[in-house]
């Protein structure tokens, strides 16, 4: 077992980890048709069509798509995060279109399984009426379905994440700070053609279009699973941003999976726990022994 002294030397000596979304557009131009990126070299957002700012934001102004279909913001052909073992994105919606489907955040070649797409109700085969949709490069029946309608004309907070767990990987809908949906995925498929868009989709029979009808603010994307704590500062302050990636397995963030991040599982071994809290490693509400199976898996691992 470590001692105290040598713990806090090791804390000392880990390298500081610093926030850094690779995408975040706060939508607080007063005008124009440029979205600037908050991440120095990092595209900003084009406004097309009807697509403008407004100051009804949830934090500052936002982008206001006052018809279906009628505008959108690129990023062009960036964003191919779906390749990656893990992904986030948060945005925020306002919207009281009951009828139309609308894409909040998409990367997307449409009639083949690919990319992902961040919805309330995708439409189509996919339909979801109202509620928030994750689709990642799956048949339709197979997404991330949420359960709050979210046409009520009040801001939302909306947040997608691909996790790896240990024994796999799934996606999640997070809807004002809970998680609404989880399940598997069938795995990332990065398209080379489509544009990764806030308020429209890319379509295969004639490329970029809108596909949103309401407001959208202070969208963010990381290349990495954002953490529940991580949700919950978002939600609490939208113009926050996540915290670093942690170490997998590495319950106390000093660099190794020892007896010290043990001793942290053990003390809260079979106590109830909210999702992916300390020690819930597999974001299943508990922390048990499926949890332990999967630090044992890593003991003494030291991150890379």
């Amino acid at each position: 077992m470590l001692s105290r002294v040598s713990l806090l030397v090791a804390l000392s000596l880990a390298p500081a980890a610093v926030a850094q979304p690779v995408g975040r557009w706060s939508f607080d131009e007063p005008s124009g048709n440029l979205a600037l990126n908050a991440i120095v070299g990092r595209p900003s957002g084009h406004l097309l069509g009807n697509a403008a700012f407004s100051a009804d934001g949830i934090a500052g102004n936002c982008v206001d798509f006052p018809t279906h279909g009628g505008g959108y913001v690129t990023m062009g052909n960036t964003y191919a995060i779906d390749a990656n073992a893990e992904f986030s994105i948060s945005a925020w919606v306002k919207t009281s279109d009951p009828v139309s489907p609308k894409v909040v955040v998409s990367r997307h070649f449409t009639g083949i399984l690919n990319g992902f797409i961040l919805s309330v109700d995708l439409g189509g085969g996919y339909s979801n009426p109202q509620r928030g949709q994750f689709y990642l490069n799956d048949n339709p029946g197979n997404t991330c379905n949420g359960t709050t309608v979210l046409t009520d004309g009040q801001w939302r907070h909306l947040v997608s994440v691909y996790r790896f767990i240990g024994t796999g990987s799934i996606r999640e809908l997070w809807v004002d700070g809970v998680r609404e949906a989880a399940n598997a995925s069938a795995g990332p498929n990065p398209h080379p053609t489509p544009s990764f868009m806030v308020g429209g989709i890319y379509f295969s029979s004639g490329g970029e279009a809108g596909y949103y009808q309401g407001k959208i603010d202070e969208v963010q994307v990381y290349d990495y699973a954002i953490s529940a704590d991580d949700i919950a500062s978002l939600r609490a302050t939208p113009t926050a941003v996540a915290g670093p990636k942690r170490c997998f397995c590495d319950l106390n963030n000093d660099g190794v999976r020892n007896t010290a991040d043990l001793a942290v599982f053990l003390g809260r071994f079979g106590q109830p726990a909210s999702i992916g809290s300390l020690g819930d490693i597999n974001y299943d509400g508990v922390v048990n022994t499926g949890d332990l199976a999967i630090f044992l898996g890593r003991f003494g691992e030291t991150c890379s």
